[in-house]
C-alpha cells in the first residue's frame, strides 16, 4: 500500500503553514489506529486521479508524536478535528497529485482554501467519530456548500474533502 509521512505536508504545501496541521492529524490518527493509519479514499471525478477507491498508509515520527501529546492539551475537540482534517486533506492532495493548497479564502466566501494559486477552491471537513452514513451525509452537505458559494458561481471549480477518522474513510471529489 502507498505510504505518506504526515510531516511531508510542510514541504508539499509550502505556501501555507501546514506545520499547524501535523500534530492534530497525528493525534486523531493514533486515537483510532496504530501506526500506520490506513485511510480509504473514495475518489469522485478528480481531474488527475479520476474515480475509484484507493488507500494510503499514513506514518509519522516519534518526535512528531510527542508534539501530538502537547496539541491534545492545547486544542479543544472541534478545532483539533478541523486541523487534523485539513492535514490529511493536504496529504491526500499530495498523494493524488491534484495540486497544492496555496491560500485560505476570505471569511464569508463559504469555502476554505484556494488550490494552485486560485485555479480551484477547496471545502474540507471532518468528524472524529462517526459511520459511513455520517461520511456520506457530510460530503453531501459540503458539496452543497461548495456549489452554493459565490466563488463556485463565478466559475471556479472546486474540490470537497471529508473524512471520518474513526472509520478511516474519506471522500475526495471535484466539481465544475
Amino acid at each position: 500500500m502507498p505510504q505518506y509521512r504526515i510531516e511531508d505536508i510542510t514541504w508539499d504545501h509550502p505556501r501555507i503553514l501546514a506545520d499547524l496541521f501535523v500534530s492534530p492529524a497525528i493525534s486523531l490518527c493514533r486515537k483510532w489506529s496504530q501506526q500506520p493509519f490506513s485511510l480509504t479514499i473514495e475518489r469522485r471525478s478528480l481531474p488527475t486521479a479520476g474515480n475509484g477507491q484507493s488507500a494510503i498508509d499514513f506514518s509519522w515520527s516519534l518526535a512528531s508524536e510527542a508534539d501530538a501529546d502537547r496539541v491534545e492539551n492545547t486544542l479543544q475537540a472541534q478545532p483539533l478535528t478541523e486541523f487534523a482534517s485539513i492535514g490529511l486533506c493536504c496529504a491526500t492532495f499530495s498523494y493524488s497529485n491534484e495540486g497544492e493548497v496555496t491560500e485560505v479564502t476570505k471569511r464569508g466566501d463559504g469555502i476554505d482554501y484556494w488550490i494552485d494559486d486560485r485555479r480551484a477552491v477547496l471545502e474540507v471537513s471532518g468528524l472524529d467519530a462517526g459511520s459511513s452514513g455520517d461520511l456520506s451525509r457530510l460530503h453531501h452537505r459540503k458539496e452543497s456548500q461548495l456549489k452554493g458559494s459565490g466563488l463556485f458561481k463565478l466559475g471556479y471549480p472546486g474540490y470537497v474533502y471529508v473524512i471520518v477518522f474513526q472509520i478511516r474513510g474519506s471522500i475526495f471529489s471535484y466539481h465544475s
